[in-house]
């Protein structure tokens, strides 16, 4: 499963689904098509809001598993 950061439990298809996103929006982050640093505000505030969690948290996060990858 890909994934954004990594404790993510649901898959992109289904996070991407469940906020309406456009279908390779979140695979575009994932696969290098798009970096993680020209996310929009708005994409980060939604899956902040998705996953319960501080929107610093999560983009750090995210930060975190992609440079490990």
């Amino acid at each position: 499963m890909e994934k954004l950061f990594e404790d993510q439990v649901e898959s992109l298809y289904k996070i991407q689904k469940d906020l309406g996103l456009n279908g390779g929006t979140l695979y575009s982050y994932t696969n290098g098509k798009t970096r993680i640093r020209d996310m929009s505000c708005g994409t980060l505030l939604l899956l902040a809001i998705y996953h319960d969690m501080n929107m610093q948290d999560l983009y750090m996060k995210i930060l975190k598993y992609n440079k490990k990858r």
